[in-house]
Formats: structure tokens, sequence, C-alpha cells
């Protein structure tokens, strides 16, 4: 937070729209207590996007055993990051149709419970970012339909590409479909998954956002002695095809006996690669396993190897032939569906999926002609492409043509403002305006025009000291300017509305009207403030007299009111009573003063004395 007493030409600098979005992600796949790696390219996004919004993740995933609970939850801040994981038990019912409802049922119950949580812990989001479908899109859709929260969808599931064929269910095609209809836009990692995603007539608006690698490596100067192949990924045969690799380096390990390939992963094939390769005769003599190692220890390996071999079947994307050209070597890898639409002969060699032949003469090419690729043109295009801050960058130009909803005032009234505006907000209080960029009050410590509060200046947010009918401003310095609960506070009324037609260029103004002023009639009120056929009108109060003690002090529960004695209850009906009765007192007529203007607005001002 920052206040200014002296305003300089570069102190009212706008900062990004972004620094005020409240972003939920809801992934299917995220690092957990079972699995740290599970979705770890998804954490990516969320800790890039961290950097330039408020991000929350709320992550909804199955337990075997929870110790006699149904749920069990995790609250954390993890890089900035407000996290809600709730597990749900899913070993007591089987796989039978009643078990598969049961699981069902839970997962909706634990997303229900964490949204709860998540509106106490971070507030609403103005966008949800949903990565995996389909339950998750299901959560989001629900979102938008009660709450009017758009949602973007992400997509990596390899289950739409033919090779793969997991999308199938009648159910789930229905959900899928209306969860992609309903979206605000659709991303995928690769040109080729949105190809998929369309020709399953998953229709939408399509971008194509890479997954992040992240720029934290040295090119290693020290390369290992010989030539060094290296393959880094799940150990499932059917999809990655590792045993082909093996069987090609045991054929070539007499013509080139300085190859080696270090496979790096687990998985449910491991042992028999590891049979595979003891068979051969090149297990720990030409062929090694390492298992599972850290992302730092990857991006060592990576940058010392020769050069990276990816044989899949198919991918969406492949995030290790990116860290390869990030840590400077070059890739064999098959026309999978994602690599090859980033790797060309600059940077690698590009073969058929299941072809021996076209593999042998790629490693045998390879490791001949590893040496000739420029290291450092190969990392200049990685992070060009796939850096976090790139990432980040292109997923925020999306979230900016969607959010451009605030509320504004005790009614959250919404207000339309783009994401290249700058916004006042006038006589902020305690109560700021979440997308103003300046705020502007005259006093800060307590006072009775908020009965005994303090104003508030949310971090990143600029303060100025100066009165609302003499505002320190540039003509038309804003775009947008917001004055709730002011106007009726103020001395002068004509200076107030001229100023706010002079600093801004449009703007929104909200005040009670008269039933609010007759029921509660605020001694510090001086006006009534009414919106006659588009003229903002204040009439000079003459009364200073609640219309019942009992009422006002009822409508407060709870709340110490300047010139009133507080009513203080914890009784559930009662309390549930007053926040419904609060809630629904801006649908009551005359309730409240919502007036929205643009370039200028009429005014009248009525005295009685």
């Amino acid at each position: 937070m920052e206040i200014l007493f002296g305003l300089k030409q570069n102190d009212l600098t706008k900062v990004p729209a972004s620094n005020y979005y409240k972003i939920l992600f809801l992934p299917k796949w995220y690092p957990n207590r079972t699995d740290t790696h599970h979705g770890i390219f998804i954490e990516k996004y969320a800790i890039a996007i961290a950097k330039n919004c408020k991000t929350a993740v709320l992550y909804i995933g199955p337990a075997a055993e929870l110790k006699n609970k149904i749920f069990d939850t995790e609250i954390s801040v993890e890089r900035n990051i407000t996290i809600v994981r709730i597990y749900y038990c899913n070993s007591d019912w089987g796989n039978s149709p009643i078990g598969k409802a049961v699981k069902m049922f839970r997962y909706f119950k634990a997303a229900y419970k964490g949204l709860k949580i998540i509106k106490t812990e971070f507030g609403k989001p103005n966008l949800v970012h949903v990565n995996v479908l389909t339950r998750t899109g299901i959560i989001a859709l629900l979102l938008k339909k009660i709450n009017k929260i758009p949602y973007i969808i992400t997509e990596h599931w390899s289950g739409y590409m033919p090779a793969d064929g997991s999308y199938k269910g009648v159910l789930k095609k229905f959900f899928t479909k209306r969860a992609t209809s309903n979206s605000s836009a659709i991303t995928t990692v690769s040109e080729n998954l949105k190809k998929c995603m369309q020709e399953h007539g998953l229709q939408g608006n399509y971008f194509i956002v890479p997954n992040i690698v992240i720029d934290n490596v040295t090119i290693s100067t020290q390369k290992r002695n010989g030539i060094n192949a290296i393959m880094v990924c799940d150990l499932d045969d059917k999809v990655k095809n590792i045993s082909q690799v093996i069987n090609v380096v045991s054929e070539l390990k007499s013509e080139i006996p300085q190859l080696n390939l270090t496979i790096v992963g687990d998985g449910i094939d491991r042992v028999k690669l590891e049979m595979l390769a003891d068979k051969l005769q090149v297990k720990n003599n030409g062929v090694s396993f390492l298992g599972t190692i850290g992302n730092k220890k990857v991006y060592e390996l990576l940058s010392s190897s020769s050069f990276l071999i990816v044989n899949s079947i198919y991918e969406t994307f492949s995030v290790v032939a990116a860290e390869a050209l990030m840590c400077g070597i070059p890739v064999i890898t098959t026309s999978c569906g994602g690599p090859e639409e980033f790797i060309n002969s600059e940077f690698g060699k590009i073969i058929e999926p299941n072809n021996p032949i076209q593999l042998i003469d790629a490693i045998r090419w390879m490791s001949h002609n590893f040496k000739s690729f420029d290291t450092q043109k190969l990392k200049t295009f990685a992070v060009a492409n796939f850096a976090e801050n790139k990432i980040a960058s292109q997923f925020i130009s999306i979230y900016d043509t969607l959010i451009n909803k605030w509320e504004a005032g005790n009614t959250r009234e919404i207000i339309t403002i783009a994401s290249n505006w700058k916004v006042l907000d006038v006589g902020s209080g305690d109560h700021p305006n979440e997308r103003a960029d300046v705020l502007l009050e005259r006093e800060m410590e307590e006072t009775e025009h908020r009965s005994g509060a303090k104003a508030v200046i949310p971090e990143g947010k600029k303060l100025v000291l100066g009165d609302a009918t003499e505002m320190p401003f540039l003509d038309k310095e804003f775009d947008f300017v917001v004055a709730s609960h002011i106007a009726e506070h103020i001395d002068e009324p004509e200076k107030f509305c001229a100023e706010l037609q002079r600093v801004a260029k449009n703007g929104y103004i909200e005040t009670p009207d008269a039933f609010s002023e007759f029921i509660f009639n605020e001694p510090f009120h001086q006006w009534v403030v009414s919106n006659k056929n588009g003229v903002l009108v204040f009439t000079q109060k003459t009364k200073q007299k609640v219309f019942s003690e009992w009422f006002y002090r009822l409508y407060y529960l709870n709340e110490k009111r300047t010139n009133h004695e507080a009513m203080y209850s914890r009784n559930f009906f009662v309390v549930k009573f007053v926040n419904l009765m609060r809630k629904s007192w801006k649908y009551l007529p005359r309730t409240y003063t919502r007036f929205h203007w643009q370039n200028k607005f009429e005014y009248k001002v009525i005295r009685k004395s």
C-alpha cells in the first residue's frame, strides 16, 4: 500500500488490471499427499499466474483410506497460492454401479465443501480456470449458471486422440460438450489436441498455449564421456514404446560402442523393461534405469546428455522435449501429435511412430551429428516459447478479454470496466472497490461517517489524501470513477458532481435512497439522493430521527454504530434472519440509488433552508 500526500506526474501510473483478478484453478490433476508429481505441469501454470493475479486452487481427489472419515481437508498457502485439497474416500463401495454413484456423489459434495472454504479464505473469484475435464467442467458450469462467474478450460488429456481412444461413454460425452460449449475459452497444449477435440464435436473459442518449461538451468559445457541418449517418461510401454528403443540400442551397440541410453522414470512396465535389457545383455552395459528423480536432477542430466529420444505412440505436447531444448540438446521424436509442432530440422529429427528402421537411422545419424547443433539457439527458442512469463502473459491476455464485470457499492452493482482503464474510488473508506487503482480519502482515522472505522488501503493500491470537491487530479485522468456512499455526506454537491465529471470519463454513484433514509436517517447524511429520470437529485434533509431504534439495532446486529447502542445475539435463527434481511434490502423499492453515467450527467440540488 502507498499513501500519497503530494502528487507527482508519475505517482498514479496504472498497474496491470491482472493484479486485481481473482483466479480459481479447478484441476483434475494436481500435486497431493499421495502423488507429489501428479499434474505438476498444472502447478507450474498456477505458480506463473500467481505472480500476476490473486490465485487459488481447489483440488478434489480420491483417497483409499481416511481413518473412518468420508472427507479430509487440507488448507495451505504455497508460493502465494491459496490451496484447498479435499480428499474423499473411494474404497468402501467397490466399482459396482452403486459404488460409482456413491463416489460421484462424494466428489461433488467435496467440491461443495471446498467452494465454501474458497469463499471464506479467498473470496469470490472473477474467473474459474478449469484444467482437464470432465467433472471439473461441471463444477465450473454450475458456478457460471448460479454465480455468473465465467470460466475457461485448459485441456491436456490424450484421451481425445485416436491412438488413445479413452474418450467414450454417453454421460461423459454429454457433460463434456456442455462444459466446452459454455466455456468462454478453451486452450490446448498443441494444435493436434485442438483438432482431435473438434473432431469429437467439442466446439469453442480455442487458443494454443503450451506447457511451461522452467528456465533455471545453465547449459553444461561438461558433457559425459561417450554418446549419451536419454529418455524421460512414465514407463508405460504401450504409450512410450521404450522397449523398441532398448532393442535398437542393443542392435547398434556393436556398431557404436560409445552409445549409452539412460532411462529416467518409473511405471507399470519397469520390471518388464529391465528384464528385456538384461536379456539383451545391455542392462548397466549400455542401458541404465535411474527411476524417478527430482526436476533439478533431470535438468542436470539433460544438459550433460547428447540427445533426447521421444519414441511415443501419442503425446499431447511432450514437456520433456521442450525441456531438452531449454537444456540445449537436440531431440529425436516421433510424429506423435505434440512435439513435432515445435521440433524441426534445426532442433532434431522427426520419425514415424513405431518405425524401428527410422529409429535406427535417426539414432545412428544423431550419434555422429549431435555436436553440430547450436545449443544456445535451442535454449533461446525454448525461452521465447515456453518460459513462465511467456505462458502467463498468454493466459492473462485471455483473462483480460473476459474479466470486465466488477461489483460496486453495498448493492454489489455490476459495473463494466475494461482491462486497460484506470479507475478511481472516491471516498473509499473501509471498503475500497476491488478494481480501483487509486483511492481518494479525506480522513484516515476513525470517523462517524463510517461508524468509527479506519480507512483501509489494500496492498498494491495507492491512496491519495484529498477532498472530493477539490480533487488533486488532471482533467479526465481516469477512465472510470466509483463514488459509493459518499454523495449523501458532501457539503457542496455541485462541486462534487462537477469534480467527478472533470477527472473521469465514466462512473458509478451509489447512495441510500428515500426509503433507507426514512428508516435509518443517519445524522451525518445531509442529503436524500435519488435518480429522477436520469437526473441525480440531491434533496436536503431536515429531520434526523430514525424510524425505529429497535429496528435499526436489529438490522445492524452485532455491530457498533455511531450514536446507537449495539444489539448482540448469537442465536442461529436471529442471525440467519438478519443476514437474509440485509441481503434482501437492496431489492426493496427506493432503498438504494444506483446511478451510472458516461461522459457527463445532469444533477439538481434542492435546499430547504
